[in-house]
């Protein structure tokens, strides 16, 4: 006995061989469960063995919408190995809360800004003597590398 395993059968065929009805078979192909050979046409034993894996799949309860068991395991592992890593570096003081680091960085800018303000009253009194423009330009000068040289130093409280 010999078997044609390119055999097509149209999807009432199908339904019929399946036990299922036409509206079922059609559902299952836009599922993905069941493959087509061309517009109504599938090849039989492919169709049978979608199917049986299919039901397989379905009677474990590891089917979902025809993605693989297999890989949706290994891609669930890698993301709980990945969660666990995120957690452990974060309870080795390798990760710092993005809050945190926001707010120390919101403090050293603010702590830059308020400097750099202190600059002009500083300045104003020293440089209203004088009449040289290159000596106010050197006086303001030093006066800001004064208060970047602080920030240099700084320490977020």
């Amino acid at each position: 006995m010999t078997f044609d395993y390119k055999q097509t059968v149209t999807g009432s065929e199908l339904a019929t061989l399946l036990g299922l009805s036409d509206r079922r078979v059609q559902q299952l192909v836009k599922e993905n469960v069941i493959r087509k050979a061309k517009r109504n046409t599938f090849i039989l034993i492919d169709a049978i063995q979608d199917y049986v894996n299919y039901q397989a799949g379905k009677n474990l309860g590891n089917y979902s919408k025809g993605e693989n068991y297999q890989e949706e395991k290994a891609r669930l592992t890698k993301l709980q190995a990945d969660k666990a890593e995120l957690e452990v570096e974060s309870m080795s003081a390798n990760l710092v809360p993005a809050d945190d680091v926001s707010r120390h960085w919101y403090q050293i800018i603010t702590d830059c800004k308020n400097r750099l303000l202190t600059v002009p009253s500083k300045a104003a009194p020293i440089v209203a003597a004088e009449t040289e423009a290159g000596m106010v330009q050197d006086i303001i000068d030093d006066l800001m590398r004064e208060a970047l040289e602080e920030l240099t130093e700084y320490e977020a409280k």
